[in-house]
């Protein structure tokens, strides 16, 4: 019986990361994990429980002023003993074993209770964005959830962005769509991440409820090569359109920077302007960034 549920369940994840509706059945290569796979799948239920996880903050800046505009919260695992393992790691497995729910939780705890403490010691507030999995909007009550330990934590919606992938966005539109909504309407802010890399669509832009599009850091790399540019531009004339602030991940060089500015990004972020900060470091800047 055990056995049985452990093939139904590797075959509904398989499913799960298909677009729209699947069936699947059960292949025994869904089980043929590398040890360190099943390794870290082991280890992830018992990493949640003891808080394993910290978040580390990079900065997002107003293009042209350079003024700091927020934060982005990255999630890391730091094991009591051992090196630090990749979120390219760790967040697969949490999807796979539907461990993901409980580690949102826990991210957006860190997450609230940061911004809390900024705000008691005083600092100007900018919002921090993390990021959604799709399959946490699968539960119909995660926006809500969402809603709730904003109000447990004392803080303002305003100051929560929610980030999630246009992939996700249309693989799950139905499910998305309405809990978006309903964050947006409580005034939380929404983005749309690695725009450019999926099934982007102009009535999907239109139909999600966001505040921004954030341009993948592949769109970014080329600059400033001039079919580069041109599609940079029409994507800023799109986002402009839709009254979204668009946001030029992956700045690595100053040309990068200057190249986004100008084709009307209106927010930039990679690792020429700052890379992810502690949650001490993250804090300096916000200070400085109100002299």
């Amino acid at each position: 019986a055990a056995g049985l549920l452990r093939a139904s369940d590797s075959a509904l994840h398989r499913a799960k990361a298909q677009p729209g509706q699947a069936c699947v059945f059960f292949d025994p290569a869904m089980q043929q994990h590398s040890p360190a796979r099943l390794q870290t799948e082991q280890a992830l239920g018992r990493a949640i429980r003891q808080h394993e996880f910290l978040l580390q903050y990079q900065p997002k800046f107003s293009a042209g002023t350079r003024r700091l505009a927020g934060f982005e919260a990255l999630v890391r695992w730091q094991p009591p003993e051992g090196p630090r393992i990749s979120p390219a790691d760790f967040i697969p497995a949490a999807e796979r074993t539907g461990q993901i729910r409980a580690l949102g939780r826990l991210i957006l705890t860190i997450a609230l209770e940061q911004i809390a403490r900024w705000r008691r010691d005083g600092l100007p507030e900018v919002s921090v964005a993390v990021n959604a999995s799709p399959l946490q909007f699968e539960d119909p009550g995660f926006a809500s959830e969402v809603l709730a330990m904003l109000q447990q934590h004392g803080v303002a919606a305003e100051a929560l962005e929610i980030e999630i992938t246009e992939t996700a966005a249309v693989n799950r539109m139905t499910l998305v769509l309405p809990q978006l909504a309903q964050l947006r309407q409580a005034g939380v802010r929404i983005a749309l991440d690695d725009f450019g890399t999926g099934q982007s669509s102009l009535t999907m832009l239109r139909r999600l409820p966001i505040h921004s599009m954030k341009l993948d850091r592949s769109m970014l790399a080329p600059l400033p090569d001039p079919d580069a540019l041109a599609i940079l531009r029409a994507s800023c004339v799109l986002g402009q359109s839709l009254r979204l602030d668009v946001v030029a991940e992956g700045v690595e060089t100053e040309a990068q920077a200057r190249a986004a500015e100008a084709q009307g990004c209106t927010h930039l972020q990679g690792y020429h302007l700052g890379r992810p900060l502690d949650a001490q470091a993250a804090g300096a800047l916000l200070a400085a960034s109100a002299d």
